[in-house]
């Protein structure tokens, strides 16, 4: 599948590539060095401007990409197979007791909950209309970050807020290794 718009206008074509507009479908026709036509065999459409497929599953980290390839190391969250992003879709806490703030004060604020909204939405203008602050619950979920606890994970293509140390998640009890601290939980997020 051709991506354009075409770039490059060669002497022996019929339209100029300054003349191709996206999502315009063109007919390639193929000519070998000896001048035979071998359309028969190498006819094919093109749309200008089409997406090309996907390249998740390549093992490769691509633009756009958080981990290749699904579903991922973790038993409680997976990769989508489709786009290669982590879904946090049931993800339900973050550890932001005293220093393990992620934002806003000290302990968990509404800073706080914004940013775990904006991590199971996958949007970074998501924002927490309530949350539970709460005892660390016996399940997975968003650790103490920035004192260092938990598996470093890439979300760098989400647009979050600009935070000072690398988002990290526990696949086991947050309140086995963490302890009774505080976390937002069951946060009832926007998705505009």
């Amino acid at each position: 599948l051709y991506v354009g718009p075409f770039t490059t206008t060669y002497t022996d074509d019929s339209a100029s590539a300054d003349d191709t507009v996206d999502e315009e479908v063109w007919t390639c026709i193929a000519v070998a060095d000896d001048g035979t036509d071998t359309s028969a065999e190498a006819e094919d459409d093109v749309t200008i401007g089409a997406s090309t497929s996907s390249t998740c599953g390549n093992g490769v980290l691509d633009s756009g990409e958080e981990y290749d390839p699904s579903p991922g190391p973790f038993s409680t969250v997976s990769v989508d197979a489709g786009t290669c992003r982590w879904d946090f879709s049931g993800v339900e806490q973050l550890y932001c007791n005293g220093g393990c703030t992620w934002a806003g004060g000290s302990d968990c604020d509404q800073a706080d909950a914004d940013i775990l909204c904006q991590l199971v939405t996958d949007n970074p203008l998501s924002t927490a209309t309530s949350w539970t602050s709460t005892t660390a619950l016996a399940t997975s979920g968003f650790s103490c970050a920035p004192l260092g606890t938990g598996t470093i994970i890439n979300v760098s293509g989400r647009g979050l807020p600009s935070l000072s140390f690398p988002v990290r998640y526990q696949d086991a009890s947050i309140l086995a290794n963490h302890g009774s601290g505080n976390v937002i939980a069951y946060p009832v997020c926007t998705d505009p």
